[in-house]
């Protein structure tokens, strides 16, 4: 007698060993006569599973992927991978959760140090569904709202030219089970086909896996704003049940996808001419503050003042996580220290005599829609040198990819993981020199 739940399980496993034997360069397998057993016995499962699963997703899924898996035609997989995004758009769960099996672009793909179709890895996923998330994603603005609400200096106009096109759908998950690469990197894979590694091309649609990004909350990014915080914030954090962190860390992700698409000069992959190399960081910069802003007009979603001011606590120990994960290697890390670094400037954020964090809600608010003019502006005028000074003034070499500036807060607080050694000598001799205009300095 079929048993479904058994052989998803072993389909997993497969997965894990697949991906154990991709050791050799652009992951390439190691035995490759061990590579095609293993496919051939995924394939073998998938075909039981399109042959007795109870709902038309997981059958079509099974057929998609059986094809994907037996071929060698990276177009192919390509073609099969997009074929596989339309039935995610269709059949977000089935009888309680869903499953794929696929690639994953690996953290070297992701940030642009190897070409994506080399970063590839097996990886593999088993997902249930989450209503309150789903939910969620129903109430969030829309790009046209937000772009009727932006700021007179940067609204677009309906005649501006051709815009990105956002994923189709997106949905919010509980993840059951990982395989592969899947299960070994802190990113995983929430932008199909993209982060498969396959072109972009057709629809697209995204995964939000709640209850992961609550676990890493909890466990990456409290114990920094602990550190980093006014204490009356962090016990606010600490209150703060599954439910709500769910709540703040959906809208941040999704809405963080929002900033990209929103505004005169949404996303492009290929980037801007002239800021080739510079480019993603201030883009990330940009949709950062789009959310900023766009959560100062969500009622449905942050329908009060206390709603929106917990909204800033997860917003900003958020922004902490990811200036410790790596501020020279990742763009939304180097962008991230940037905005905290402007919003310190600003007032918005300020340090005490013992290091730690404050917020000026009121200066919060007053700040975030002119950071929102000038991220907006800076790729909008094209002028790579108006980048590099900006960031300069936060902070970071754009062109280096590399700190100027590091103070007691930094050095002593959120940094702490990332500031190799001679980041710490390079960057203090810099500091020996005099502040960029703009800059304030640490109390």
């Amino acid at each position: 007698m079929f048993d479904l739940d058994e052989a998803l399980t072993a389909v997993m496993d497969l997965v894990d060993e697949l991906r154990d034997n991709q050791t050799e360069p652009h992951g390439a397998p190691a035995d490759p006569a061990r590579d095609r057993d293993l496919r051939q016995r995924i394939a073998g499962l998938l075909e039981q599973i399109q042959a007795h699963a109870p709902t038309p997703g997981l059958r079509e899924i099974a057929r998609l992927r059986r094809e994907w898996i037996l071929t060698d035609d990276p177009a192919r997989q390509d073609e099969l991978a997009r074929e596989v995004a339309q039935v995610r758009i269709r059949y977000p769960v089935d009888e309680g959760y869903t499953f794929d099996v696929g690639y994953l672009v690996n953290d070297e793909g992701l940030q642009g140090r190897a070409p994506r179709p080399l970063a590839r890895r097996y990886s593999g996923w088993i997902r249930t569904q989450h209503p309150r998330g789903e939910a969620l994603i129903d109430a969030m603005i829309s790009v046209e709202d937000l772009n009727a609400r932006l700021p007179e200096p940067i609204r677009p106009s309906p005649a501006t030219g051709p815009k990105a096109v956002p994923p189709k759908a997106y949905h919010v998950y509980n993840a059951i089970r990982f395989a592969g690469e899947a299960g070994r990197a802190e990113h995983i894979a929430n932008f199909w086909p993209e982060d498969e590694g396959s072109p972009p091309k057709g629809q697209k649609w995204t995964a939000i896996y709640a209850n992961l990004y609550t676990q890493r909350f909890r466990i990456k990014a409290m114990p920094i704003a602990q550190r980093c915080f006014a204490l009356s914030d962090v016990a606010r954090l600490s209150e703060m049940r599954d439910d709500e962190l769910d709540h703040h860390l959906i809208c941040i992700i999704r809405g963080h996808e929002l900033g990209h698409f929103a505004g005169p000069v949404p996303l492009r992959l290929s980037g801007y001419p002239g800021f080739q190399g510079v480019y993603p960081i201030v883009e990330e910069l940009r949709a950062d503050a789009a959310w900023l802003f766009a959560s100062l007009h969500s009622p449905a979603l942050l329908p009060t003042e206390d709603a929106w001011r917990d909204h800033m606590r997860v917003f900003w120990a958020e922004v902490l996580r990811y200036i410790n994960r790596d501020v020279e290697g990742r763009a939304d890390s180097a962008s991230s220290l940037a905005l905290l670094n402007d919003m310190r400037a600003a007032g918005a954020l300020n340090v005490s005599p013992d290091l730690r964090l404050h917020f000026d809600f009121a200066a919060l608010r007053a700040r975030i829609p002119a950071l929102l003019v000038e991220a907006t502006r800076l790729i909008q005028s094209g002028d790579r040198s108006r980048a590099v000074q900006f960031f300069a003034q936060h902070g970071y070499d754009l062109e280096q990819r590399r700190l100027i500036d590091l103070d007691d807060l930094a050095s002593n607080r959120f940094l702490r993981k990332v500031l190799r050694p001679h980041t710490v000598q390079e960057t203090l001799r810099a500091t020996t020199a005099a502040p960029p205009a703009g800059r304030t300095t640490t109390p």
